[in-house]
């Protein structure tokens, strides 16, 4: 019997991961195409790709069970994609070439932002991030 109420619960969340997948795969392309820097919008094309492999991880797991992956809906995904519009994604980010990075960050600067956040797009390119704002 307890075998049998994990098992339900574990199909159940990943019913869940399903979902929130699936969400995601309707939602990045709209990210995408919303976002005007070049960077941001690969980087949301990347990450379409990345989620469709999961979904289709998520099937074959799904039917190795043979289970259907449907019949749930993740609250959560569809909460977080109503809440976050595409223009307060654009609106936090820096990207593109340095001089619009710079051109951004000074935005934040000027709304008041004290201590902005970066991250550059590869690990390698920590230091030039530094020595661009160190200028």
């Amino acid at each position: 019997m307890q075998s049998n109420l994990l098992q339900k619960l574990y199909i159940d969340e990943l019913r869940d991961l399903y979902s929130a997948e699936n969400q995601l795969v309707k939602a990045l392309p709209k990210m995408a195409k919303a976002a005007s820097a070049s960077g941001l919008r690969g980087g949301f094309e990347e990450h379409l790709e990345q989620t469709k492999e999961h979904v289709a991880r998520l099937e074959k797991i799904f039917q190795d069970l043979d289970e259907s992956p449907k019949g749930k809906t993740c609250k959560g995904m569809e909460g977080l994609i109503k809440a976050i519009p595409d223009s307060y994604v654009e609106g936090m980010t820096a990207s593109g070439t340095p001089d619009e990075v710079k051109k951004r960050v000074q935005q934040y600067r000027d709304a008041g932002v004290k201590i902005p956040l970066l991250r550059p797009a590869a690990a390698h390119q920590t230091q030039r991030l530094l020595d661009l704002f160190a200028q």
